[in-house]
């Protein structure tokens, strides 16, 4: 019973969320996002961090923001960076990555043919070098910061006028 009333309660907080994120202020974050075949909790989790688009300045700051900025921590010879921004972020990110973008063919745009084509292409190029989950890893890591500069571009294209 109580099984029951947690996916009705899921249901519900869904269907809010759906109004919420299709709403018309977000009509042009849709559009692009469309186009990265972001799914519902993607889309809430990137409007929840990136709205207003105005605020970020730079890509770096927006890359942060999403959990793909770096920090140096550096002291005497050694110079070290280590991730910063959202840990959340970074892993709904990399589900995307894992889910969509690495099964292929799952995008149908042009901006996610491309995406697709650079996973393709990272992944050709580590496989010599990396071997078992690291593998995946990088490869998801490194083709989310690739898509998340195209889009930033995009994002500032469509979103501000």
């Amino acid at each position: 019973m109580e099984i029951c009333n947690n996916h009705l309660f899921e249901f519900h907080i869904r269907e809010e969320l759906l109004q919420l994120i299709f709403s018309p202020e977000f009509t042009q974050y849709n559009l692009v996002f469309d186009d990265y075949g972001f799914g519902l909790m993607s889309r809430a989790m990137l409007l929840s961090r990136i709205y207003p688009l105005e605020r970020f300045v730079t890509q770096g700051a927006f890359k942060r923001r999403l959990g793909y900025g770096q920090e140096e921590r550096s002291s005497g010879d050694v110079q070290k960076f280590a991730k910063s921004g959202s840990k959340l972020a970074r892993t709904e990110l990399y589900l995307w990555c894992y889910s969509v973008v690495a099964k292929g063919n799952k995008l149908t745009s042009e901006i996610g043919k491309q995406i697709e084509a650079k996973y393709q292409e990272i992944s050709e190029k580590l496989r010599p070098t990396v071997k078992g989950a690291k593998f995946a890893k990088l490869c998801n890591a490194r083709t989310v910061a690739v898509a998340l500069r195209w889009l930033y571009r995009d994002l500032r294209r469509n979103c501000l006028k």
